[in-house]
């Protein structure tokens, strides 16, 4: 027997029930005080429920003695794994090229501060499509937050709980780019059986050029861990295809013996360097471009990609975080 409250928590029994298909009848017992009441009147070998207050409502082995076992389905790090164990799931069987980008060794039980995802800028409708459809089987709602030129941050929201999800398709300062998401995604590994994610390398040289030209520094808890990938892996070789010689080998020198100074020092040259290989691989009028591009969607057009959420069949009415 499953005791459910109400809609909220299908997303806690919808993927049990799902398992159990036709096997399943569904009654309606009322309100809380009337449920509860005829709940203690069934009888049942095994009860399953959300509510930890078993002892509160009286469903003890010693009233029913038939009950052999009552089983609690913890909501929150139940939810955290169930969602995103679909999401996953529905992402790998679709045709989107993905990647998660760091932080992602506890997934998909844990969570960090958020869920960077690096996708194909070709794939990032169908992406937010699997997103909203997945978020709305669990009972949250996709909402669009923040967003920059290449970047859409959102969060799947269900009451005062929300999980953060970036979605990158191109990683640029001031609109220039500095590492190619394709190329990522092209030499990308199947973690753990669960998702997909970058080389050791890749994840390291963005890690470091993401801190550089938009902090000037490198974050003094990373350093050592970024030290280790270092020495372990070395830099992705794709830094060379947006950066000259003379960076790459300043970088590489810093690596050695990472302090955190170093990292402000350079942090100038290394933004001089980003704009001059842009303007020999795209072309004066590119450049000045995605320049235009990046202030105008950051000051004045939040809303540049709002068509690809008023596509999704539960986003309709588009719910922003201003």
């Amino acid at each position: 027997m499953f005791f459910n409250k109400g809609q909220r928590y299908w997303n806690v029994f919808g993927p049990v029930l799902k398992e159990f298909n036709e096997f399943c009848e569904a009654y309606y017992l009322g309100e809380i005080n009337q449920s509860v009441f005829l709940l203690n009147q069934l009888k049942a070998k095994i009860c399953v429920m959300t509510t930890p207050q078993l002892e509160i409502i009286n469903l003890t082995r010693s009233k029913h003695e038939n009950l052999e076992k009552c089983i609690y389905i913890y909501k929150i790090k139940n939810m955290i794994e169930l969602y995103l164990s679909e999401l996953f799931n529905n992402l790998n069987n679709s045709s989107i090229q993905y990647i998660v980008l760091r932080g992602y060794e506890k997934l998909p039980k844990e969570i960090g501060n958020d869920i960077d995802f690096g996708v194909n800028d070709k794939h990032i409708e169908s992406f937010l499509s699997i997103l909203d459809l997945t978020s709305h089987n669990h009972g949250f709602k996709l909402v669009r937050d923040v967003v920059r030129l290449d970047l859409i941050k959102t969060m799947v929201v269900k009451d005062d709980f929300f999980i953060k999800i970036d979605i990158q398709h191109r990683f640029s300062y001031f609109g220039q780019e500095y590492y190619s998401v394709i190329n990522m995604i092209n030499k990308r590994s199947y973690y753990k059986d669960l998702f997909f994610v970058p080389t050791r390398n890749d994840e390291l040289a963005l890690s470091i050029l993401k801190e550089i030209l938009h902090n000037s520094r490198v974050r003094p808890d990373k350093v050592q861990y970024l030290k280790s990938l270092f020495e372990d892996y070395g830099l992705g070789s794709g830094i060379k295809d947006y950066f000259s010689n003379n960076s790459v080998m300043h970088l590489n020198e810093i690596m050695q013996k990472p302090e955190v100074e170093y990292f402000k020092k350079i942090s100038l040259s290394i933004r001089i360097d980003l704009l001059i290989q842009n303007l020999k691989l795209c072309g004066l009028l590119n450049v000045l471009r995605n320049i235009f591009l990046f202030c105008w969607i950051k000051y004045f057009k939040q809303s540049y990609y709002d068509i690809y959420f008023n596509n999704q069949n539960h986003t309709n009415n588009l719910t922003k975080i201003n």
